[in-house]
Formats: structure tokens, sequence, C-alpha cells
């Protein structure tokens, strides 16, 4: 649900209202109807003079467990998982931690101060080019590489325990071609205390 920490799946589709469909048809249910939504220009920080619009449909909807998924539409694109939502308190700390400690790199930065008072810092284990939008980023051959959104709502209490509705944890693949020693599983958390798995 809205405001749990990890928040939920997102998955990239041709089609949202086909996609709404299919998982009504399935016994799902629809946590926020089919609507555009226009996010801004910036990678970090906005800037005023840059008044580029990138219009997104998306919808959120449910599993009949009622986990959530965010449907993103990208015309002509293979149905996907794209990533994740996890909703943080200490953002820059958040973001700094993903850096360092996973060596990825911000692709997104996003004010939705327009909609709502609330950040969203798009995380991913590599630099996009083009600049990525919401749903993730193109990794080459057409595929979307996943990334990790963390969405800072401004005044949100401290995340101090995990929160019905959410993943338990992230599960991450090594590197390619990292040592057969190094590769271990290895079980980190971020500083909101989420656990991550590096497999």
């Amino acid at each position: 649900r809205e405001g749990a920490g990890y928040q939920g799946l997102m998955a990239r589709v041709p089609s949202v209202a086909d996609a709404v469909a299919a998982a009504t048809s399935s016994g799902g249910t629809v946590l926020r109807a089919a609507e555009t939504i226009v996010h801004g220009p910036a990678l970090a920080p906005v800037d005023e003079v840059d008044t580029t619009e990138n219009p997104l449909v998306e919808a959120l909807v449910a599993d009949p467990s009622g986990y959530p998924l965010l449907l993103h539409e990208c015309t002509g694109a293979t149905p996907a998982l794209s990533g994740c939502r996890v909703g943080v308190y200490e953002w820059k700390a958040s973001q700094g931690w993903y850096e360092s400690q996973l060596g990825w790199q911000t692709v997104r930065w996003n004010s939705n101060v327009h909609r709502e008072a609330s950040l969203t810092i798009t995380m991913g284990p590599r630099a996009a080019s083009p600049m990525a939008t919401p749903r993730g980023y193109d990794a080459g051959q057409g595929e979307s590489a996943a990334v990790v959104q963390l969405m800072y709502i401004y005044g949100c209490p401290p995340k101090t325990q995990p929160e019905v509705g959410g993943l338990a944890e992230l599960v991450l693949a090594r590197a390619e071609g990292e040592a057969e020693a190094e590769a271990e599983s290895q079980s980190l958390s971020d500083p909101d205390a989420y656990k991550i798995t590096i497999a």
C-alpha cells in the first residue's frame, strides 16, 4: 500500500488499460485508476529553465493477496517487471548508500511537489543514456533495466519496522565475472533497515 516500506513492484506494459483489465479478471483489484501522470525533466535537481514534461499513463493494481503492482505504459514494449518502489525516511542517506555500497548511480531525481509533497529518486546499476524515465531506462536491445525508486514523503515518520503489504527484502544478482570465492550471498541493510541480499 502507499506509505509502506517496500511498496511493491513496477511493471512496464504496452497498454495500461489492457493490463488493468487482465488484473481484475484474474481476481485483482484496482487501487488507483489509470491516469496520465506528468513527470518533470529533472535528473537532479529540477532546472527551472527546462520545461520538458514527460507524461506517463500509470495505474496501481493489487493481486488477490493485496500485493501492489504499479503499471507504466510503454507502447510497443514487451511486458516486464521494471523495478520496485521503496518508501524511505533517510532519503539522502539512502541515496548515498546505494551509490557507495552497491556502486549504483542516481539515474533520475524527481520532485513531485506539483501533485504531492514528495521526492522520487531512481537508483540503477549504471548511468542512464538517455535520461531515465520513471519506469526505468533502456539498457540496450530494447530491454528496461530494473531500478529501485526511493520515495520520500515530506513529513513522514521514520521507518522503524516493516509494514504489512510490502516486500520482506530485495535479492539482487551479483555482477557477472566476479570471482567464485567472492560469490557467497551477502546480507545488507540500508539506512531505513530494509534487508537486501546480494546473491
